[in-house]
């Protein structure tokens, strides 16, 4: 999947190792604690593709 940086991912989508690498409940946790930034629809934990691209080094966070 090509991360794309002008979209908002569910953790669903971002989860596994041909997305990010990272598990489900990592980046959960991640979101929790505050270390990733994210918009909360509910029970859904929306993340910018910007930010998770400057997760994995792909470019840097604005």
């Amino acid at each position: 999947m090509v991360i794309e940086q002008n979209r908002f991912y569910k953790l669903q989508e971002l989860a596994g190792a041909e997305n990010t690498g990272l598990s489900y409940e990592c980046l959960r946790k991640m979101c929790v604690s505050g270390r990733l930034k994210h918009i909360k629809s509910g029970t859904k934990y929306l993340v910018s593709g910007r930010v998770i691209l400057a997760l994995l080094g792909g470019v840097a966070d604005d």
